[in-house]
Protein backbone atom coordinates (compact mmCIF):
# COMPACT_ATOMS: atom_id res chain seq x y z
CA UNK A 1 0.00 0.00 0.00
CA UNK A 2 1.61 3.57 -0.83
CA UNK A 3 1.90 5.98 1.80
CA UNK A 4 0.88 9.33 1.52
CA UNK A 5 2.37 12.12 0.03
CA UNK A 6 2.57 13.80 3.30
CA UNK A 7 4.51 11.22 5.41
CA UNK A 8 6.95 10.80 2.63
CA UNK A 9 7.65 14.56 2.76
CA UNK A 10 7.98 14.51 6.32
CA UNK A 11 10.53 11.57 6.15
CA UNK A 12 12.60 13.08 3.74
CA UNK A 13 12.48 16.51 6.07
CA UNK A 14 13.66 14.63 9.14
CA UNK A 15 16.21 12.69 6.87
CA UNK A 16 17.49 15.64 5.79
CA UNK A 17 17.81 16.85 9.48
CA UNK A 18 19.41 14.11 10.81
CA UNK A 19 21.91 14.32 8.06
CA UNK A 20 22.30 18.46 8.02
CA UNK A 21 23.65 17.80 12.28
CA UNK A 22 26.29 15.48 11.49
CA UNK A 23 28.00 17.26 8.91
CA UNK A 24 27.80 19.96 11.59
CA UNK A 25 29.67 17.83 13.62
CA UNK A 26 32.47 16.74 11.38
CA UNK A 27 33.00 20.69 10.52
CA UNK A 28 33.05 21.25 14.08
CA UNK A 29 35.70 18.52 14.44
CA UNK A 30 37.57 19.83 12.21
CA UNK A 31 37.86 23.30 12.73
CA UNK A 32 38.68 21.98 16.38
CA UNK A 33 41.53 20.13 14.66
CA UNK A 34 42.77 22.70 12.99
CA UNK A 35 42.98 25.86 16.22
CA UNK A 36 44.29 23.24 18.16
CA UNK A 37 47.28 22.25 15.53
CA UNK A 38 48.71 25.68 15.52
CA UNK A 39 48.76 25.85 19.56
CA UNK A 40 50.45 22.50 19.72
CA UNK A 41 53.33 22.62 17.15
CA UNK A 42 54.24 26.55 17.91
CA UNK A 43 55.87 25.98 21.30
CA UNK A 44 59.04 23.39 19.35
CA UNK A 45 60.25 25.60 17.01
CA UNK A 46 60.19 28.70 20.16
CA UNK A 47 61.10 26.04 23.02
CA UNK A 48 65.46 27.66 23.76
CA UNK A 49 64.18 31.06 23.51
CA UNK A 50 61.45 30.34 25.58
CA UNK A 51 63.35 28.35 27.89
CA UNK A 52 66.14 31.86 28.10
CA UNK A 53 63.74 34.02 28.76
CA UNK A 54 61.82 32.49 31.49
CA UNK A 55 65.27 30.77 32.94
CA UNK A 56 63.82 27.47 32.78
CA UNK A 57 66.11 23.94 33.00
CA UNK A 58 65.92 21.53 30.16
CA UNK A 59 63.55 19.39 32.21
CA UNK A 60 60.76 22.30 33.03
CA UNK A 61 61.34 22.99 29.34
CA UNK A 62 60.09 19.70 28.10
CA UNK A 63 57.77 19.38 30.46
CA UNK A 64 55.93 22.92 29.06
CA UNK A 65 56.36 21.20 25.68
CA UNK A 66 54.65 18.01 26.35
CA UNK A 67 52.34 19.21 28.73
CA UNK A 68 49.16 19.52 26.48
CA UNK A 69 49.97 15.96 25.48
CA UNK A 70 49.84 15.38 29.27
CA UNK A 71 46.26 16.75 29.17
CA UNK A 72 45.20 15.33 26.03
CA UNK A 73 46.12 11.91 27.86
CA UNK A 74 44.63 12.78 31.36
CA UNK A 75 41.27 14.08 29.99
CA UNK A 76 40.44 11.91 26.94
CA UNK A 77 39.14 9.73 29.41
CA UNK A 78 36.60 11.94 30.68
CA UNK A 79 35.07 13.26 27.03
CA UNK A 80 33.18 10.44 26.23
CA UNK A 81 31.00 10.77 29.97
CA UNK A 82 30.86 14.37 29.40
CA UNK A 83 29.52 14.10 25.53
CA UNK A 84 27.11 11.56 27.10
CA UNK A 85 25.86 13.64 29.70
CA UNK A 86 25.87 17.38 28.02
CA UNK A 87 25.92 16.24 24.65
CA UNK A 88 28.47 16.12 21.92
CA UNK A 89 27.38 19.43 20.04
CA UNK A 90 28.09 21.09 24.03
CA UNK A 91 30.48 19.55 24.37
CA UNK A 92 32.75 20.42 21.28
CA UNK A 93 31.13 23.91 22.09
CA UNK A 94 32.71 24.04 25.52
CA UNK A 95 36.20 22.41 23.90
CA UNK A 96 35.73 25.45 21.43
CA UNK A 97 35.27 27.89 24.07
CA UNK A 98 37.98 26.35 26.39
CA UNK A 99 40.31 26.54 23.07
CA UNK A 100 39.23 30.27 22.20
CA UNK A 101 39.88 31.07 25.98
CA UNK A 102 43.57 29.68 26.00
CA UNK A 103 44.68 31.29 22.84
CA UNK A 104 43.41 34.78 24.37
CA UNK A 105 45.19 34.50 27.41
CA UNK A 106 48.32 32.91 25.81
CA UNK A 107 48.46 36.20 23.56
CA UNK A 108 48.17 38.27 26.18
CA UNK A 109 51.66 40.42 27.28
CA UNK A 110 53.37 38.82 30.03
CA UNK A 111 52.91 41.44 32.00
CA UNK A 112 49.30 42.05 31.84
CA UNK A 113 49.55 38.99 34.00
CA UNK A 114 51.49 39.95 36.74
Amino acid sequence: MPQPVSSTISTTAATRRRLHRPLLLIAGIMLVAANLRAALTSVGPLLEQIQQQLTLSSTAAGLLNSLPLILFALLSPVTPALAQRIGIERTLGLALLLLVLGIALRSQPPTSLL
